[in-house]
């Protein structure tokens, strides 16, 4: 567990609460103590759930004293021997990190553990700073490859293969496997800068949505040499435990907290609490979307009743069924366009493409429609309209689109809609503006609505609400 984030975010912080500079962190007085007091706060924090000190939890394997410092050694040296003076049941990582270990990192008398993190682009590159720092910490102090990625499927096996053969090397973890998410999905994390936003985040046991990067290999690869390195067999591949099913009103918003090692969901639905249940959706994925609802049941019929539950399955089986969710009263459809490909859309004009790239700036939505000014696309519903939903990212919000509606696909009439942005919080690591445009003041006999893009606008995803 590290005290800090990134070093370089963790001096600049701490130094402009008290109105100094950055590299003053490692020698003002004042700022070696307020970082003293966080470190005393967390080590002798009380885990909620297991009622332990985290000083006494065995839960812990090491305290680090940051995560990728540029830290001199009289700081890690005074910082090192406060923590072990507050905890000496945990071993203690030196959070300086560089594309080789320093000669003070190994010396210090109170550094257990010593690491290096690698994102070298030829992996041969890798291997050899690996191989110098691992012989340089021989028989002095065990060495862990903390993190290393951002390369192919052949790289990672090359580098987890150096790992193995050395016997100072106590492990290698690659950068980075991200967990699920409490409200549905997966957390999730594209890398700009050394990832050259090709890599994101891995998922657990691995996806389509990172093909690209051979995550499914990738996770099958570290999982395999993780047992070897240890000596031991792979165990064989079990089912998943039953997912969560979280609570929901509207059938096109079911999600649900997913469970480890789980390669895909069947969604079930049946009239009564009891069952007999149908399954209306086989191995829907929970890594295609970020933040957003992980299934739209269409198939409901309005003014139908229903009760759901969500199984889990991978390549050895099916779990448990989840906990129930309902009655969920059905009074409106939902077209849901995720923007993977036009299907949905009933017509377009214009420039228009599909977008994958770069969806860091998007809040990770990783599939978006992109539109030039001029370009529309036309939206159909069986039923009358009742809501419309458009949910976008442009530079300027409210001028980067006109929504309009009409009962015949001939003539339309502008529709008067309210934006707002659909995310708390500052705009982060560059996003753009995520903005929602929406609007239930719908004229009766609807049944097309457009969205004409006035700017170069992306397109995330699309709402429309529908009766009989």
């Amino acid at each position: 567990m590290s005290t800090t984030g990134r070093g370089w975010a963790a001096e600049h912080e701490y130094a402009a609460f008290r109105g100094k500079k950055s590299d003053e962190f490692w020698s003002d007085a004042q700022l070696k103590e307020d970082f003293k007091q966080t470190i005393a706060y967390v080590i002798n924090r009380r885990n909620t759930l297991t009622g332990l000190h985290y000083r006494d939890d065995k839960a812990i394997l090491a305290w680090e004293t940051g995560n990728e410092l540029a830290s001199p050694d009289a700081w890690v040296l005074e910082m090192g021997a406060y923590i072990k003076s507050l905890d000496k049941n945990h071993l203690l990582l030196d959070g300086y990190t560089g594309y080789g270990l320093r000669d003070e990192s190994i010396a210090n008398p109170h550094t257990d553990i010593i690491t290096t993190h690698h994102y070298e682009k030829d992996p041969r590159d890798m291997v050899r700073i690996i191989r110098a720092s691992a012989e340089k910490a021989k028989g002095k102090k065990p060495y862990l490859v903390g993190e290393f990625g951002f390369i192919g499927r052949t790289g990672v096996e090359a580098v987890l293969r150096e790992v193995e053969s050395h016997p100072g090397i106590c492990g290698a973890l690659i950068w980075s496997l991200r967990f699920h998410n409490r409200d549905g999905g997966f957390y999730w994390h594209s890398e700009p800068g050394l990832g050259g936003y090709f890599y994101k985040a891995y998922h657990w046991p691995g996806f389509t949505s990172g093909e690209n990067y051979a995550e499914r290999e990738v996770m099958q690869l570290m999982r395999e040499r993780g047992f070897a390195i240890r000596g031991k067999k792979v165990p064989v591949m079990t089912p998943p435990r039953a997912p969560r099913l979280l609570p929901f009103a509207d059938a096109a918003r079911i999600n649900w907290q997913g469970a480890v090692g789980a390669s895909g969901y069947d969604i079930e639905r049946a009239a009564a609490p009891k069952g007999p249940w149908k399954r209306i959706a086989y191995n829907v994925t929970d890594a295609d979307v970020a933040h957003k609802p992980l299934y739209n049941d269409h198939t409901a019929e309005i003014g139908g009743s229903y009760y759901y539950r969500v199984r889990a399955r991978n390549a050895a089986g099916l779990s448990a069924p989840s906990n129930v969710v309902g009655p969920v009263v059905i009074d409106h459809k939902t077209l849901v366009d995720e923007c993977w490909n036009f299907a949905v859309a009933f017509s377009r004009k214009g420039d228009l493409s599909m977008q994958t790239e770069n969806s860091r700036h998007f809040k990770e939505d990783a599939h978006r429609l992109a539109g030039k000014e001029g370009a529309h696309l036309v939206y159909y519903t069986p039923g009358p309209v009742q809501a419309a939903k458009f949910y976008l990212f442009a530079a300027a919000a409210e001028k980067s689109a006109a929504i309009s509606v009409s009962a015949d696909g001939q003539t339309y009439t502008d529709l008067q809609t309210e934006t707002a942005n659909y995310f708390n919080g500052a705009g982060d690591y560059n996003y753009l503006p995520p903005v929602l445009f929406h609007s239930a003041s719908i004229p009766a006999g609807t049944h097309y609505v457009k969205i004409a893009f006035l700017e170069d606008t992306q397109l995330g995803r699309v709402e429309i609400v529908y009766g009989e």
